[in-house]
């Protein structure tokens, strides 16, 4: 809606309402501005000076020509009045408008018109009003009135209240000045109605309303006295009642509220009367108490006035009366006097040291602080009992009370009148025993009900030192370990010592020290004196010292102290830490890391002990239990070695540790030095520790040389010997062999010559050397019985052997088949006796061997599958040695037959005979290779066979003269030959006789070979069997 006014021809005003939306159409320029010259001319543009301030925001200019004038922005005149940006009555908006294209200015008012688009409004929900209740009528309550933002008619024009009626208040609304209040118009009565609830409504000229709830709540006027429930009250309390004790409850009301009806109560008495000093009231709850004891003898009745006083402004009271009846009881109860006789009198004290006295601490609560000492049959006080009710209530009956059923009283009491008697010990006291006594002495009187005092006695015994100390244990041990560092100059803690005394105070004090006059035991131990705690200060060694024993005193530190003792014994505890001691018991020298070397006969019998090792370890219980592995070399077993090692344990003295350990070496197999002369045998040691300890102990078991082969002789024993005078007038030969062993000690001694007759140019010294003057001798046999004696530093052998000689000239026929057959003969003779000599020498010896090892063979009992093994080895040992002999035989039969046959072929004498200018015969022959040249030749000794031709090469450069051809002698078996039968034991001559040239000195000898003894039709069945035995 548009409305225009012109004012006159410079000043225009359009009519608007406010909140149009945006676009609409506030004014058309071009009607407004209309002359002729804006007819005429189309041509003009309608603009604002200003777009975007105030007022102009407002307002736009869609169509310039035209000049349509709308809305770009809501107008809100509420808003534009409460801000004062236009008046409120009439709002004017002034804009300027431009005219192109002359650029002429206009003035434009746009009236913005108020629409009713607000309700009222409370700035509050709720008014809490308050009024005193006596307010008169006509008394105002000011309101806060309602705000409606519209204008004019639009704004509020009248108030009223819901409910309308039934209320005290009327509503009053001036619409000029804008007041709103509450006017009383009828009387108030708080005690009526205390408050009153209802609302206010507010109306604009559209007939909108607002309202709000208002709360009046009336004030209470002190305008009401207090009144008690009754106006008097009763109470009846015994004379006896406890202090505290509630008689009765007054109360009182009062019809107003707040500090008004707050009430307090009171007591009211005269200054001479004494209810105030028995009886308090509690001004809040109206209780009445007794604050005093009530008599009944003394006043039997009280009357209390009470007042009750309101809180509020010009306070009102009201009063009451309360009337007590004190009721009469048997209140008194008997008490007691006491009179001490024996003791002092101190105050009450929860510590002292004082004895034989005594403090009350109350008329029925007494202590007696006694000595243990104190004598029997004294009396420790007197008393006297007194009541004070009368009749029966006063006569009185008293006896002793014990408070505990399992504890006689060493005390009693008299009676010295009928309320009158002492107390007295009537048995001696013991603080060890019963440190104190808790008893009581009751007094009764005869009223009804009946009433009665006890008093209380505490009697506690003090001390006298008369216990001495007490050990919790007598003749204690304990154990230390051994090698214990010590990290503290105090030690360690070992043992901790104990000891009780019943006493008190100092009496019951005790202090320990350790009674000893062993310096090492005060070096290694001391002792706490206070607690009793033995510490170690040393580091021990069992081993120098394996227990301490001391004394250890408890002492109290009481007059008179009194002491104890006690004994106490620290064993050390073993640590492995020594390894174990063996001893080699042959020489009783300890085993260091050299080896021990035992030494041993080969020939010892089974069970022969060869050595004993003992050893120990200075450590006890497991780690002294000692052990031990053997070892051996790489190429020995146990089976191997003919030694039994066995061991046993041996019990040890006290002073020694708990074992020893022996090991024993014996004989347990046929031992041969020649075939092995030591065993190395390595044994270790070790003990059960943990960890453990090793000794190792080399043994080497040498094997001594027992003469079980007896001394040879040289080739002298082995044939008949010849010597021809002329070319050896004295004849000089040792005996023995050069490599006879060096430990043997052999003698020879002459036994028999014969013949007798030549004992005078036969010499035999005892180292071996024999001389024959042979020049005296005559032509013929020489025999010689020589005794050998062959000791070894253990054993001896004896030989018996004989030696033949032959003695003759140059002029003897050395060739003569008679020597020869004596040769045969001699020889056979001589190695015969030798070997039974022999045998005889040495039998003790062999049998006591042989004896042993039978006899161990025959205790050591072979199980069954030894048995066993026994005979399949036995069996496999025949049955090879039979085969090997047959098949030796047959081809050696077949040898010699083809033999005989070559030998029978050939025509000639083996032996060819050459006489020489001395008249001995010679012969040369050569065979199979062999050369044997006369004296006068050069002799081929480098085709000899012999193993010593080194020592032949030198006995024959020895002689100065060339050998003679008697030397060389050959020997030549007929047919006639008788066959020469020996003892099995001997061996075949040809077997035993070196095939080598043996020279002497002055003679050689040349083999036989066999081939030579055989005629060419010799028969084997039954031909000459040559046997010779050698020693």
């Amino acid at each position: 809606m548009m409305f225009i006014n012109i004012v006159h021809a410079d000043f225009y005003t359009v009519t608007t309402t406010e909140k149009l939306p945006v676009s609409s159409t506030v004014a058309k320029l071009r009607d407004i501005f209309h002359d002729e010259s804006m007819t005429q001319n189309n041509n003009i543009d309608f603009s604002m000076a200003k777009r975007d301030e105030y007022p102009y925001m407002y307002f736009i200019i869609n169509h310039s020509g035209r000049g349509i004038l709308t809305i770009q922005k809501p107008i809100d005149r509420d808003e534009l009045c409460r801000t004062r940006k236009c008046r409120c009555d009439q709002c004017d908006l002034q804009l300027e408008i431009i005219l192109n294209p002359h650029f002429n200015i206009e003035l434009l008012t746009i009236r913005v018109l108020d629409i009713n688009d607000h309700i009222p409004q409370f700035s509050y929900e709720n008014f809490n009003l308050s009024i005193v209740e006596n307010a008169k009528i006509g008394s105002v309550l000011k309101l806060e009135p309602a705000v409606d933002r519209d204008y004019g008619q639009n704004s509020i024009i009248a108030y009223h209240l819901i409910p309308s009626s039934g209320l005290p208040f009327v509503v009053q609304y001036d619409i000029n000045r804008g007041d709103l209040s509450l006017i009383v118009h009828e009387q108030l009565d708080r005690e009526k109605d205390s408050s009153y609830t209802f609302l206010l409504v507010a109306s604009d000229g559209g007939n909108q309303t607002g309202f709000v709830r208002i709360f009046v709540t009336i004030q209470d006027v002190n305008d009401h006295s207090p009144i008690f429930d009754k106006s008097h009250y009763y109470s009846n309390i015994s004379e006896n009642s406890p202090i505290g004790t509630v008689l009765v409850q007054v109360h009182a009301n009062d019809f107003d509220e707040g500090r008004n009806a707050q009430l307090t109560y009171q007591l009211l008495s005269s200054s001479h009367d004494e209810t105030t000093s028995c009886f308090d009231l509690n001004e809040n709850t109206g209780q009445i108490r007794l604050t005093c004891q009530l008599d009944y003898e003394y006043r039997q009745q009280y009357s209390l006035e009470i007042e009750a006083k309101d809180d509020g402004e010009g306070s009102k009271t009201g009063y009451c009366t309360v009337h007590v009846n004190v009721v009469n009881v048997n209140d008194n109860r008997p008490l007691f006097q006491l009179y001490p006789s024996q003791l002092e009198s101190i105050p009450y004290s929860s510590s002292h040291e004082k004895t034989n006295v005594y403090t009350q601490i109350d008329q029925e609560h007494i202590i007696l602080y006694l000595s243990e000492s104190f004598q029997p049959n004294t009396v420790l006080f007197s008393f006297i009992i007194t009541d004070n009710d009368f009749g029966d209530s006063g006569q009185v009956t008293w006896k002793l009370v014990n408070n505990n059923s399992n504890q006689q009283l060493p005390f009693d009491i008299s009676r010295a009148a009928d309320n009158a008697g002492d107390l007295r010990l009537i048995q001696s006291l013991d603080r060890e025993s019963i440190e104190q006594y808790k008893f009581g002495i009751m007094a009764s009187d005869n009223g009804n009900p009946r009433l009665t005092t006890v008093l209380d006695i505490h009697v506690i015994v003090t001390d006298v030192n008369d216990v001495s100390p007490k050990f919790l244990q007598q003749n204690m041990t304990a154990t230390v370990n051994e090698h214990v560092s010590i990290s503290d100059t105090n030690g360690y803690e070992v043992y901790h010592v104990q000891a009780y005394d019943s006493d008190k105070g100092l009496n019951g004090k005790i202090e320990y020290q350790i009674i000893t006059t062993d310096n090492d035991i005060k070096h290694s131990f001391t002792i706490d004196q206070q607690t009793g705690i033995i510490r170690a200060i040393k580091s021990f060694d069992r081993e120098i010292r394996d227990k301490y024993a001391m004394e250890v005193e408890a002492r109290d530190k009481g007059n008179l102290s009194r002491a104890s003792r006690t004994n106490i014994v620290f064993f050390i505890t073993d640590q492995n830490d020594h390894a174990p001691m063996c001893y080699d018991l042959s020489d009783n020298q300890t085993i260091d890391q050299s080896k021990i070397k035992w030494l041993v006969k080969e020939s010892s019998a089974y069970g022969t002990i060869i050595g004993r090792i003992q050893c120990h370890d200075v450590d006890i219980g497991q780690n002294g239990l000692l052990g031990y592995n053997i070892h051996y070399n790489d190429s020995e077993t146990m089976t191997m070695i003919p030694f039994s090692i066995n061991s046993q344990n041996i019990t040890k003295t006290i002073s020694q540790s708990n074992q020893m350990l022996l090991i024993i070496f014996t004989v347990n197999g046929i031992m041969d030095r020649e075939l092995k002369s030591t065993y190395d045998i390595f044994i270790q040691v070790f003990d059960n520790g943990n960890p453990r300890h090793l000794t190792f102990i080399p043994i080497i078991v040498a094997i001594v040389d027992v003469d079980d082969k007896c001394a040879k002789l040289d080739s002298l024993s082995k044939t008949l010997v010849m010597i021809n005078r002329d070319l050896i007038p004295i004849f000089n030969r040792q005996l023995y062999e050069k490599y006879i062993r060096v430990n043997e000690n052999i003698t020879f001694d002459l036994i028999n010559i014969n013949p007798i007759k030549n004992s005078y140019y036969v010499k035999l010294y005892s180292n071996g050397s024999l001389v024959i003057h042979s020049s005296s001798i005559d032509d013929g046999y020489l025999s010689l019985n020589i005794q050998i004696k062959n000791f070894d530093g253990i054993t001896s052998c004896i030989v018996l052997e004989t030696i033949v000689f032959y003695i003759g000239s140059n002029d003897t026929d050395w060739t003569s088949s008679k020597l020869t057959q004596d040769i045969l003969l001699r020889t056979n003779e001589t190695h015969g006796k030798r070997n039974s000599n022999s045998r005889s020498a040495n039998y003790n010896t062999l049998s006591t061997t042989e004896q042993t090892f039978f006899k161990q063979f025959k205790n050591s009992t072979p199980t069954k599958s030894q048995y066993i093994i026994i005979i399949v080895i036995s069996l496999s040992i025949f049955i090879f040695v039979l085969v090997f002999a047959t098949i030796f035989c047959m081809i050696d039969r077949i040898f010699k037959k083809k033999k005989c046959k070559s030998n029978s072929s050939q025509n000639g004498h083996i032996l060819k005979t050459h006489i020489t200018a001395n008249g001995i015969n010679k012969q040369q022959q050569e065979k199979n290779g062999k050369r044997i040249c006369s004296p006068n030749k050069t002799y081929d000794i480098d085709k000899i066979k012999s193993p010593s031709k080194k020592r032949l090469t030198n006995d024959v450069r020895s002689n100065s003269s060339p050998p003679s051809p008697a030397n060389y002698i050959r020997l030549n078996a007929t047919r006639t030959t008788p066959r020469l039968n020996h003892s099995s034991r001997s061996n075949s001559i040809m077997s035993n006789v070196d095939l080598t040239a043996i020279y002497t000195r002055g003679y050689s000898y040349t083999p036989i070979e066999i081939d030579d003894f055989y005629p060419p039709d010799f028969n084997d069945n039954k031909g000459i069997e040559l046997r010779m035995t050698t020693v």
